[in-house]
This record gives C-alpha cells, structure tokens and sequence, in this order.
C-alpha cells in the first residue's frame, strides 16, 4: 500500500463490518488480548490493547460503505518524517451509469449485481 517513488499511502477498498467474534475478545483482559491478537507480544508498546480495541470497536460499528465511499481508496500524503495528509479524490462522474443505459435490462441488472459483489469482496 505504500509507494515510496510517489510518497504516498493508498488504501484500497475492503470489506469489514460486525463480527460476532469482536464482542469476544473486547470481553477479553489486556493481557489475554494481546495474546490472542499479536504475533509479537513481548515487543508491543504499552498502548496496544487499547489500540486493538478502539480498532474492533470501530470495525464493529462501521460499514465498510460508509468508509469507502463510491468504492474510491483512501489516500494519503506523507508530510514530513511521521505525519500524513488525506487526500481527497477529484470528483468524477460516474461513467458506469452511461454505459448501463446503453445496455439491455438483463446486461445492466447483470452489471449491477457484478458491481454490488465486488463492494462486498
């Protein structure tokens, strides 16, 4: 995701949403989540389970949909050594909605369900 000639991190749409073994591990103590959820957990910083729940409890309360929106990637500028910028993405039209226009109601409902089942991928 990261581009190192272009300075900049794209994250391309995914899917994510509640899952019913969030509510598991937020029942967990810090030490048992960071068991379960690091590869690594003799080396974590202090703050990781908090940050692993705070990253499950948006998960489980978010749709995808509502984070990539259009099924557009999130991108981001580096801005000095640590920080990044979000950039937005130039607003487009859709050229999809033409193109079904021109096509059969079969091809089109064809297209749309083809559509629809990427978002969710």
């Amino acid at each position: 995701i990261y581009r190192p000639n272009r300075d900049n991190l794209c994250v391309e749409p995914f899917f994510f949403g509640p899952h019913s073994s969030a509510k598991g591990l937020l029942d967990c103590n810090d030490e048992e989540l960071l068991h379960i959820t690091s590869t690594s957990p003799e080396v974590e910083k202090s703050n990781f389970a908090s940050k692993v729940r705070q990253s499950l409890t948006f998960m489980n309360g978010t749709m995808s949909s509502s984070v990539f929106t259009g099924d557009q990637p999130m991108q981001y500028q580096r801005v000095g050594l640590n920080g990044w910028v979000r950039m937005m993405p130039p607003r487009k039209k859709k050229h999809w909605v033409g193109k079904i226009m021109s096509l059969g109601k079969k091809q089109a409902t064809i297209l749309l369900l083809q559509k629809a089942q990427r978002k969710k991928l």
